[in-house]
């Protein structure tokens, strides 16, 4: 499976080029494929850059456990209005 996978489309506008984003598939994480101009959108140039997520494994493995950690509760939250919701 490809780790990075290329953002095709405009995000926002003022967004870097096309092609100058990628999706982490291993994190969730957005990032820049190369080192972004100081002319893009602040929040564009604070994204981490690809080249670093791949080669940061400590950096990688936190991002996934805060993935995880946000995917249990939010299973937990479903699960509680679910049982709210049986209780009305």
């Amino acid at each position: 499976m490809q780790r990075f996978l290329p953002v095709t489309f405009p995000v926002a506008p003022g967004a870097p080029s096309l092609g100058s984003l990628a999706l982490d598939t291993q994190t969730g994480q957005l990032c820049r494929t190369y080192a972004s101009s100081k002319d893009n959108p602040t929040w564009a140039v604070s994204l981490p850059r690809c080249i670093d997520l791949y080669s940061d494994t400590a950096k990688t493995l936190a991002l996934q456990r805060s993935g995880d950690n946000l995917d249990k509760e939010i299973m937990d939250a479903v699960k509680e209005a679910k049982k709210a919701q049986k209780q009305k």
